[in-house]
């Protein structure tokens, strides 16, 4: 399993099969966000995302000031950006996903800064088969 935390929040990718013709992974990805004052969590299951999708993404963690994960439909499922002394997760940005924005949930969080540094970390240290 991938993990990423810092205070506040825990963010997991788990991988539940590969598809080798394709070469894709199928993930159930889990985001928990807690504060003194709140509390959320949020799960992608089954969700198949390709193993070069996997390797851009990781590379725009280490070098890029906004990392976007898609799956195999092309559709940004996590959006990740230095803002500020912030990083900003976005969850299914409202122009990507169905053309009724009532359909699913979009959420923004503002966390520390460095889950970015993390999150490239926890996946360049994974024993990756891609």
């Amino acid at each position: 399993m991938i993990v990423a935390e810092t205070t506040g929040i825990t963010i997991k990718f788990d991988p539940l099969d590969t598809e080798k013709n394709v070469g894709s992974v199928k993930f159930n990805i889990s985001i928990e966000f807690s504060t003194q004052n709140q509390k959320s969590s949020y799960q992608i299951s089954n969700v198949w995302i390709e193993e070069k999708e996997l390797k851009r993404f990781e590379a725009q963690l280490d070098s890029k000031p906004i990392a976007q994960l898609t799956d195999m439909s092309d559709y940004t499922l996590l959006s990740f950006e230095h803002v500020d002394d912030y990083t900003k997760i976005e969850i299914n940005p409202i122009k990507e996903r169905m053309s009724d924005e009532y359909d699913r949930l979009n959420t923004k969080l503002f966390v520390d800064y460095n889950l970015i540094t993390y999150l490239y970390r926890a996946f360049k240290d994974y024993p990756k088969w891609w």
